[in-house]
């Protein structure tokens, strides 16, 4: 384990690690197209989660009066 942690340590120091991304298609506007992407898909998925909660567990006012019926 102490020799993983001591080599990424050198990799990343070193910087030669970050070599990759230099030659790869992940330039700097890549990775910010990358953020952006994986953005919009995190903001839809979390629409379609509560949407799909709504339906089957019901609204938060509707768990708020559930709760209430019960105390």
């Amino acid at each position: 384990m102490e020799i993983m942690i001591t080599s990424f340590i050198t990799w990343l120091k070193d910087e030669s690690g970050f070599e990759i991304f230099e030659r790869s298609v992940l330039t700097k506007g890549g990775i910010i197209i990358a953020v952006g992407v994986g953005s919009i898909v995190l903001s839809l998925s979390g629409g379609e989660y509560t949407r799909i909660e709504n339906e089957f567990i019901g609204s938060e006012e509707e768990a708020n009066e559930t709760l209430r019926r019960f105390h």
